[in-house]
């Protein structure tokens, strides 16, 4: 015991946090009275926790959906075309699509640690391996209790009409957009395990 009191434990875990994005613009006018527009842009961002206990495989695997490998993806893409058909006139008309997609992968990188560590009846889920969720009373639980992939679609078209009649300015047209929200979440796929010491009496 007077070992361990003496010897000072340090840990300086970082964070992963990597960022890449691009964008494109062109732009083409086929007169002074018509105009195109597009434009795409991406960005991917990456989040990798420090590993909580350093020295110890998978840094101890805490089963906690923030200490595992994360993946943004965000991208946009637009067409408008702005047409005017006189001084008093003006159509603009536009189209777009937004897409988020965000997954949190397996600390185990694809690896069935339930079958590598001698846990039978493990099924091999390939990408989506992992250690088994394992919770005692008392303790902090191990393993993975779920994956979570979420994406989210939204497409736009739109048109605006501008008109100028004397001293008035009217603008009128419509929006209409679709949002579709995709979400798969595995419950325990990788097989759950629970020890409360309700019949040992520990």
């Amino acid at each position: 015991l007077g070992q361990w009191a003496a010897t000072k434990l340090t840990c300086r875990p970082k964070l992963l946090n990597a960022a890449a994005q691009g964008d494109v613009r062109l732009e083409h006018r086929f007169s002074d009275k018509d105009r195109l527009f597009w434009s795409f842009s991406i960005r991917d961002n990456t989040q990798i926790a420090p590993m909580n206990l350093p020295g110890i495989p998978f840094g101890g695997y805490f089963s906690d959906l923030q200490l595992r490998p994360q993946v943004f993806r965000g991208q946009h893409m637009g067409l408008a075309e702005t047409h005017v058909f006189s001084p008093r006139l003006v159509n603009e008309f536009r189209i777009g699509y937004n897409r988020f997609f965000y997954t949190a992968a397996a600390l185990s990188s694809g690896v069935n640690l339930g079958a590598k560590y001698g846990i039978p009846g493990i099924p091999d889920f390939g990408d989506l391996n992992g250690l088994p969720s394992i919770g005692t009373t008392g303790l902090t639980g191990v393993g993975e209790p779920l994956t979570s992939h979420r994406g989210q679609n939204v497409r736009q078209v739109l048109d605006n009409v501008s008109y100028i009649s004397g001293r008035h300015a009217w603008k009128f047209g419509f929006d209409h957009r679709r949002t579709e929200f995709n979400f798969r979440q595995g419950n325990s796929s990788q097989g759950s395990f629970s020890y409360t010491g309700v019949f040992t009496n520990d």
